[in-house]
């Protein structure tokens, strides 16, 4: 088992449509990162999926983002019980299909930085548009979850099974149909938690086998470590072995010193990590007598994650590689530990503090712009109010972009038509509320961003001739903050500043080139914590970071701007320009974020 660079498995082929399930969701890092591979970024049909309750977090703290609900599709997903949890990463093309199943979240840290297990695996199409490889069982099995998730959600009405599914199906008469390749079935299975309890499928799956081990890897287990005593009850004959990372790994030492007390063979391994990087995987492996038997995916070592609380997926299958394979790379070393001397994390499992919010007298479920300025909202409310308004603020605008009333149907549902003018004032990624007042009393609701249907799935493809973000900021400096901004680490950031420079250029023969620009191919493993990556410190941290901005802003002024002083000529105007604009921004930028905390 090797590393693996996630944004390089989608950068082969083309894609069509494209498809993402994720627990948490980073726009500003799928639209600079993940939209600029070839795969993502020529498909016209992108959805994300992500969990509900994560989606209204992310609203209420607020989104940079320019595309979200205009050149992909965020569909908020609901799990009664505990929460939508699956990593499933799918590009069909026409010439192949490319999947990831895994324990990657959509974000800088799930595909840049943390430690993470993923299985890819890919199949070509041929002229008919059929595939007969092998492998296209298993993307028609995690295409078929996707299209699960969509009916489950009944997302946007219709629209998504319509222009998306339909289309896809269309194109794909492979994915349709039901039969599956005996010999990919004996030996790897996609498991989905939506057909019921992985525990109880992989007991399925393990029946008349004899496990002589089985190795835990999860960053969270159960307060009580009840799946891990199911585990050793269902094969009491076998020795088990848990992972945790000291700090991070949520394990209850008191609970697995009573369980090894009480009679299970068993031992605790503390896995040491690159500084500053989080061992997020999560894997079983169960050593039989015909090989190991593996399930890789999303799910952690707990009843939410295993036993049909939380939707979770995942590959099963027989391998001869043992246990520590995985961690051949060495990226990681395990050495035995007593529990009582592992310090576990104190970061909760998703699933475990999974409430709804306090349930409001205004709440705006969606609101969907489509073609000829139709505007379509849904709302619960539980007063009748005499004046309801709904306001639409394009996303860093600082004041609201479009207000119109509103007269909502008894169903809830509410359909307005925008004249063209005010279509042109929705610019970007848009945010939309509810304002409602009585008698001076004004409430508003919870933020939900803008479906522009009229925009959305439209635009071509940009295979290759897609913009490349290094390029613009090697070029004139546009898109260093947001590219920056979209990094998952500080580390990444003083990298970044220490090795890029804007090119020189003043019209001279010779100079066009300038001094170019080099960067550090990224690390595949990065670290998935509810905060920010300024929150994350590597090496000297914020004060490495501050001067890696210093000497980038004075190794240009020095080498690039004074140069054109010296020079004086007037075809280097624009390229001066934009080196003094970009590095005044940045200082700004960077002056004004300090001035915060």
């Amino acid at each position: 088992m090797t590393p693996t660079d996630i944004l390089k498995v989608f950068d082969r082929d083309a894609g069509e449509f494209a498809f993402v399930s994720t627990y948490d969701f980073d726009p500003r890092f799928f639209e600079s990162r993940v939209l600029s591979t070839r795969g993502f970024g020529s498909a016209t049909a992108i959805l994300v999926f992500m969990d509900s309750r994560r989606y209204a977090e992310l609203l209420s703290h607020g989104i940079e983002a320019d595309l979200f609900n205009r050149r992909y599709l965020v569909i908020p997903t609901r799990h009664a019980a505990g929460v939508f949890h699956p990593k499933l990463y799918l590009v069909l093309g026409k010439s192949s299909a490319v999947g990831l199943v895994g324990s990657s979240n959509c974000t800088s840290a799930g595909i840049a930085y943390n430690l993470e297990l993923a299985s890819n695996f890919s199949t070509r199409v041929d002229n008919d548009g059929l595939s007969h490889a092998a492998s296209a069982d298993l993307v028609r099995s995690v295409y078929k979850a996707f299209r699960a998730f969509s009916e489950q959600n009944v997302a946007v009405g219709g629209f998504v099974e319509k222009e998306v599914f339909d289309r896809a199906e269309s194109a794909h008469a492979w994915l349709r149909t039901d039969e599956s390749d005996s010999t990919v079935s004996r030996y790897i299975e996609f498991l989905n938690s939506l057909e019921g309890s992985i525990f109880s499928q992989l007991r399925e799956r393990l029946d008349g086998r004899v496990v002589e081990r089985i190795s835990v890897l999860s960053p969270f287990y159960d307060r009580d470590l009840r799946i891990v005593a199911r585990l050793a009850s269902e094969w009491p004959g076998a020795e088990i072995e848990i992972v945790g990372q000291p700090k991070y790994s949520r394990l209850s030492t008191s609970s697995l010193t009573a369980l090894f007390s009480s009679g299970v063979s068993g031992r605790l391994l503390a896995a040491t990590t690159p500084p500053g990087r989080r061992l997020h995987a999560k894997a079983l492996a169960f050593r039989t007598d015909a090989g190991t038997f593996w399930f890789m995916g999303s799910a952690n070592a707990t009843e939410y994650g295993l036993d049909g609380h939380n939707t979770e997926t995942g590959l099963c299958f027989f391998a001869t590689d043992p246990f520590e394979a995985i961690f051949a790379e060495h990226q990681v070393t395990l050495a035995e530990m007593d529990p009582e001397d592992f310090e576990p994390g104190e970061i909760e499992e998703p699933g475990e503090d999974a409430k709804d919010p306090p349930s409001k007298d205004l709440t705006l479920r969606s609101v969907v712009l489509m073609d000829e300025g139709r505007l379509e909202l849904e709302a619960s409310i539980k007063r009748k109010f005499p004046n309801l308004r709904l306001v639409i603020r394009n996303v860093r605008d600082e004041f609201i972009s479009l207000s119109v009333h509103v007269s909502l149907l008894p169903t809830g549902v509410a359909r307005i038509t925008l004249d063209p003018a005010q279509v042109a004032q929705i610019e970007r990624t848009a945010i939309c509320k509810l304002i409602a007042e009585d008698e001076g009393d004004q409430l508003t609701s919870n933020p939900v961003a803008l479906v522009q249907l009229n925009r959305i799935f439209r635009e071509p493809g940009n295979s290759g001739n897609r913009s490349n973000p290094l390029k613009n900021i090697v070029e004139t400096g546009e898109g260093l903050g947001k590219y920056v901004d979209a990094l998952g680490h500080i580390q990444q950031v003083v990298d970044f500043y220490r090795q890029t420079n804007i090119r020189f250029h003043d019209g001279s023969q010779g100079n066009a080139g300038g001094s170019g620009s080099s960067f550090r191919p990224r690390d595949p493993y990065v670290s998935d914590t509810p905060s920010g990556w300024d929150s994350i410190l590597v090496g000297e941290g914020v004060e490495e970071l501050r001067t890696s901005i210093r000497d980038f802003v004075k190794r240009h002024q020095k080498k690039k701007l004074e140069k054109h002083l010296k020079r004086g000529n007037l075809n280097g105007l624009e390229n001066f320009l934009d080196i003094f604009r970009t590095t005044n921004a940045d200082l700004l930028k960077w002056h004004s974020r300090r001035a915060e905390t």
